[in-house]
């Protein structure tokens, strides 16, 4: 065993994300969340694996993060996912540990929050206009300022989870009712308030960076690019796929990345990982979130694509140390989520080998079962499979994410149910 500290993966620990620290000979522990099902895998070559329902809160998280350091003294509690980022600062506040001041991560959580600080920083111009709503009528008012269409959102959840475009006053009020019912059901919407967002609805390309920050520093990572529900001609902002590298010009990059480095230090997100998404829009790049994390499938698009290790570079400043940033390779990745294009109970794939034929197709991984309820985010639902591309060119991975684009169509075989929403 290393006389190393443990770094004790906070909550859930992703398949593919921790191998480098483990092949760097790092002690890694995972405190795994039993209510969460982004938490699902339990990793092999890590020294502690214990498990608890973090729904217990935030006095017996710190009791058994204690008792493990009671055994093995542990360095930092790196965060993967949104609904862990809040109880990670709390119980690393009460033991002293390295990350985001409950502040901080109250601000990456708490869209409103987000959005009230942002804009003070980084001003109007550089950030989507936002008001927060509690009925149908302060939502029309905000709309019928802005004008249509809008987009209708949670306050406090990830994933796209619930984002619902809304081009006209039936479709507001359809969004409205439906997300004040269906948002208080999810445990990561925190306390009572179900106050909802409404945002002006921006038209443009959707890109991410992550910036890794300690002491006072920020380092952007190369540009990701995203492609939408949108860009497929569906009134949806599912991530349909994420592309490494950006097909955008250097200089347009690096404005992306100068403003995702400005967003992070306006929320304070130091020490850590933070994941801004962006849209570029035609007067200029423009904040829609910020997350007090690394953003999903970007360790794999960064080290894949770049040969940069945004895993190392987050236990790095969390521990107190420079990351190494710098970028080693050049090879076109993409992570892509087909979604189904409507809901229903899933009972198995019509013809999957399709997408496995796909030339640069180098996983599949299912994440469903028969019998469970699939959709689309703004239904509640997550992706029911993930798809790693790989190429020596770009336009390889986008040809082949063009012919996924049409496989989805009919790749869903789903018995269709009444209602939405429900969680699956």
């Amino acid at each position: 065993m290393s006389t190393e500290r443990l770094i004790l993966f906070f909550g859930s620990a992703r398949p593919g994300e921790y191998d480098t620290l483990l092949e760097a000979g790092l002690p890694l522990g995972l405190l795994r969340d039993t209510d969460s099902p982004n938490s699902r895998h339990r990793p092999s070559g890590f020294e502690v694996l214990e498990e608890m329902s973090f729904g217990a809160g935030v006095e017996e998280l710190v009791a058994r993060v204690a008792a493990i350091a009671a055994v093995r003294p542990v360095s930092c509690l790196p965060v993967f996912f949104e609904g862990h980022v809040e109880a990670a600062a709390e119980v690393g506040a009460a033991l002293g540990l390295p990350g985001l001041s409950p502040v901080a991560a109250l601000a990456a959580r708490d869209k409103a929050i987000m959005h009230e600080r942002l804009t003070a920083v980084l001003g109007e111009t550089s950030v989507a206009r936002q008001v927060a709503v509690a009925d149908h009528d302060a939502a029309a008012a905000f709309a019928e300022r802005v004008g249509f269409p809008v987009v209708v959102k949670p306050r406090r959840l990830h994933s796209s989870l619930y984002v619902t475009p809304c081009h006209d006053r039936a479709q507001l009020d359809t969004a409205v009712s439906r997300l004040l019912a269906s948002v208080p059901q999810w445990m990561e919407s925190g306390d009572a308030d179900t106050t909802l967002l409404v945002e002006e609805y921006l038209e443009g390309s959707n890109h991410s960076v992550d910036v890794v920050a300690v002491a006072g520093l920020a380092w952007p990572t190369p540009v990701v690019d995203v492609v939408t529900g949108a860009d497929l001609g569906m009134n949806d902002f599912q991530h349909f796929a994420r592309i490494a590298p950006s097909a955008l010009s250097a200089e347009a990059a690096a404005e992306l990345q100068e403003l995702a480095v400005r967003a992070t230090q306006a929320l304070d997100l130091s020490p850590g990982v933070s994941h801004v998404e962006m849209i570029r829009t035609a007067a200029g790049p423009r904040v829609v979130e910020v997350g007090g994390r690394p953003g999903g499938n970007r360790h794999r698009l960064l080290y894949v694509g770049h040969g940069v290790d945004l895993c190392r570079a987050y236990v790095d400043v969390l521990r107190g140390r420079i990351p190494d940033l710098e970028p080693t390779v050049g090879r076109a990745v993409a992570v892509a989520t087909p979604y189904p294009l409507h809901s229903g109970l899933f009972r198995g794939f019509n013809g999957l080998e399709r997408v496995s034929g796909l030339r640069s197709v180098r996983t599949v991984s299912e994440r469903v079962a028969p019998g469970d309820l699939v959709g689309s985010p703004r239904d509640g639902s997550r992706s029911p499979l993930s798809v790693e591309l790989q190429a020596a060119e770009r336009h390889l991975v986008t040809a082949d994410l063009a012919r996924l684009a049409e496989i989805r169509r009919d790749l869903f075989d789903l018995v269709e149910v009444a209602g939405h929403g429900v969680r699956s």
